[in-house]
């Protein structure tokens, strides 16, 4: 345990070690003012060194059932005089109390008085059973004090349990909620809405998606969304089986003149400009015959609807269909003889919603009709649905009352070990990446609820009205209620993605663990070439988007160049056609260039580093054997109750399997310790063949053992063919050195016997 957390920890007992003298050990503790205390989230005996500095050592690991018979006996002595808090703590302290029993009553002389019985605390359960029914749900603090092997299994096993059924919980509400029969219906008003077709004079038929002129604008709202409104001439039933719910609403917002800048050299021809549409360039003012459908009226919600090309406001100039047909279309005859839709209109829309009885559907349709500023109409449809009633039966409440339950019951428990984690990691809470993801889901558990919340008031609030919108009085927006539903499925859908990635934080199953040593390994390399990669790709997509973007419809844009090309070898190249009539000959240099340096650089470099992070955590996974693992547990259980149950056949097969993957363990582990000391092949093998491992740990350490011995009495006779050779080397050079010395005592006697004979000769000529 940390120093600096050691000082948050609330001091539980205090005591004054108090040895007898004459005992060097304890009375060098005595003299130095150590004394001992129990921490409040930990079974462990501590000294501190000194008065008030705070560094704890652990001198020894205390068990269980001393320190509860040392805390319901605090300042009693026992049958012998001794303090229940001196025992247990060191080997040389219970010796030393054992041969010494008088010298403890000064321990009890000065032990604490009993306490009253009022004053008295209550008896607190044992260490290890506040461990099994507290600390497995709630005590972080000892998952990261604790370095039991046990501790950490057991916290595991918790923690894939508990995410597996939240996992489960919030997918089956997730696909409850949903509507998956809605894409269905959605299909069949978009086959009828949609690919409904209008006659044109002097033109061919067009759809709703091909419209581009003001007089099919027209000629759509006869031709096709009146037909499909007005079945029987009135108001309230589509499609035979579909109740409208309000009246349906055509609405136009408009753009002010002069919102551009126009060339000097071209402003005598043209008396008004007009810009995209935006918020600030909205006109308001009142236009046309200025009645009712030509004034500006604000929307009764502040939803905003997203178009192809703009963001645009609730509010505009509206119109809403009358109950009888033939006055609609004297309306709209109106309407398009005054030229309602001109010049300055920026959008045009269509709403109506409809429900379903007999599906429980509820839908709301809208179709855009944006104006262009240089010309032309851009279409853009959108048909949500969603189940009205969720719930229909007494079986579907009380299924939807126990899954939102157990929801909320899984997110406060997950708030509860955030705020312990927090307290206990602080700044260092969020240096994880698995801490980041458990808050991400606990924050997005909260959003979601609130999202819940406020489609459930929404979808009462509707209820209320209900009998108004059948009348179909006036019309009515469902946009709030569309958006809340849209987000409180997209918030789930990001919970059941964050639940399902949690699962690889879970390492008691091997393969698991070594996925994520694998990304952990190579993560910074993972990154670097991530970020080359984007580059890569951008530059490729300006490129293209120069090259291709007039012409073809995937490059009209940098960031739809972008995804074409990132998804270019899932989607293929369906649109090299268009892309040829363009540039036939830029056509192969581009995509040919970029599929090579694509698959000759990032894709190799993706597999080189993996591979490499592999072979990390292979050495990695090597030195963590600490862990334990699930499969080893389920091995270990099966072979258990195989002998519970003295089927001694199969349990031994079991355990002679179990035998041979430790000896193979082993001897991989030996191998290349014996191939450093020059033992290979023939060798090699002989040694391990010779020395199998045995099954206890008594009988493979003798094996080490008789190994080692082998290797080492090698090694001491190679050492010493080794020395011999040294010396018989020196001896050599010494020889050598010693006939060099003898020849050259003969030449100098020789010269000398000369000089000597040279002068007697000059005496005798004398």
């Amino acid at each position: 345990m940390d120093s600096g957390n050691d000082n948050r920890d609330e001091v539980k007992n205090w005591h004054e070690i108090d040895s007898p003298s004459g005992t060097p050990g304890l009375e060098g503790l005595r003299k130095s003012g150590i004394r001992r205390r129990r921490l409040q989230h930990d079974s462990d005996v501590y000294f501190e060194a000194g008065e008030g500095d705070g560094h704890l050592v652990p001198l020894q690991r205390v068990s269980n059932f001393v320190i509860d018979a040392a805390k319901k006996s605090e300042g009693k002595t026992t049958r012998k005089g001794r303090n229940p808090w001196n025992r247990g703590v060191s080997p040389e302290l219970d010796n030393e109390l054992e041969n010494n029993p008088t010298t403890t009553k000064g321990n009890a002389e000065n032990s604490e008085p009993k306490a009253d019985k009022k004053h008295r605390r209550k008896k607190r359960p044992p260490r290890s059973a506040e461990f099994k029914y507290s600390s497995v749900l709630w005590d972080v603090i000892e998952r990261y004090t604790d370095t039991e092997p046990s501790t950490n299994i057991i916290f595991q096993i918790k923690d894939f349990i508990l995410n597996f059924l939240f996992f489960i919980a919030t997918t089956v509400l997730l696909y409850g909620s949903s509507n998956q029969l809605g894409n269905y219906y959605s299909n069949i008003a978009t086959k009828v809405m949609i690919e409904s077709k209008c006659e044109i004079p002097k033109s061919a038929p067009v759809n709703f998606l091909n419209i581009r002129r003001d007089a099919e604008l027209w000629s759509f709202v006869d031709q096709v969304l009146l037909k499909v409104l007005y079945e029987n001439t009135t108001l309230g039933r589509v499609l035979s089986e579909n109740v409208l719910l309000g009246r349906p609403r055509i609405r136009q917002i408009r753009v002010k003149g002069d919102t551009c800048s126009t060339a000097n050299l071209f402003e005598p021809f043209f008396k008004s400009c007009y810009d995209y549409y935006n918020y600030a360039v909205e006109d308001k003012e009142p236009f046309g015959l200025k009645s009712s459908h030509w004034k500006y009226q604000e929307g009764k919600d502040r939803e905003q609807t997203q178009g192809r090309i703009s963001t645009y406001d609730s509010g505009g100039y509206m119109y809403e269909l009358d109950n009888n047909l033939n006055d609609t279309k004297k309306t709209l005859d109106e309407l398009e003889r005054n030229a309602w839709v001109r010049l300055g209109t920026g959008a045009v829309f269509v709403d109506f919603s409809l429900y379903s009885p007999n599906a429980d559907k509820f839908s709301a349709v809208k179709l855009i009709f944006e104006f262009l500023p240089t010309g032309g109409i851009r279409t853009k449809w959108k048909v949500e649905v969603f189940r009205y009633f969720v719930h229909v039966d007494s079986g579907d409440y009380v299924s939807a009352i126990c899954i939102h339950s157990f929801s909320v019951l899984f997110i406060l428990y997950y708030t509860l070990e955030l705020v312990q984690k927090l307290r206990f990691m602080k700044h260092e809470f969020f240096t994880s990446w698995w801490n980041i993801v458990d808050f991400l889901v606990v924050i997005l558990g909260y959003v979601m609820t609130f999202y819940w919340a406020a489609s459930l008031i929404e979808r009462n609030s509707i209820a209320n009205r209900l009998t108004n919108l059948l009348k179909l009085k006036n019309h009515e927006s469902f946009d709030y209620i569309f958006r809340m539903n849209d987000n409180y499925l997209m918030t789930q859908s990001f919970i059941v993605f964050l639940s399902a990635l949690r699962m690889f934080k879970i390492t008691i199953f091997r393969p698991i663990t070594m996925v994520t040593l694998t990304i952990s390994c190579v993560k910074k390399e993972l990154l670097v070439i991530k970020l080359l990669h984007v580059s890569f790709v951008m530059g490729f997509a300006l490129l293209g988007n120069i090259l291709f973007g007039v012409g073809v419809l995937q490059f009209r844009n940098l960031w739809r160049s972008f995804y074409t090309l990132y998804c270019l070898f899932i989607g293929g190249l369906n649109f090299i056609v268009d892309c040829q009539r363009k540039g036939p000959n830029w056509t192969k240099i581009f995509f040919g260039t970029y599929i090579f340096a694509y698959l000759a650089i990032f894709f190799n470099l993706y597999i080189a580093i993996v591979i490499i992070g592999y072979r990390r955590a292979l050495l990695k996974i090597e030195y963590l054997d600490e862990l334990t693992y699930f499969e080893e547990l389920c091995s270990e259980a099966i072979y258990a109750c195989l002998n519970l149950c003295s089927t001694k056949r199969l349990s031994g097969k079991l355990a002679r399997r179990r035998l041979e993957k430790i000896r193979r363990k082993d001897r991989e582990a030996l191998a290349p310790i014996l191939r450093r000391y020059e033992c290979r092949g023939l060798h090699l093998a002989l040694i391990l063949k010779k020395y199998e491992r045995g099954s206890t740990e008594l009988e493979k350490s003798y094996d080490d053992d008789k190994i080692y011995s082998e290797i080492q009495l090698r090694n001491q006779l190679i050492m010493e063919v080794e020395e011999h050779e040294k010396i018989s080397q020196q001896l050599e050079k010494v020889a050598k050195s010693l006939d060099f010395m003898d020849q050259n005592l003969s030449d100098i006697t020789s010269k000398v016997d000369y000089l000597v004979n040279k002068v007697i000769n000059k005496k005798r000529v004398v």
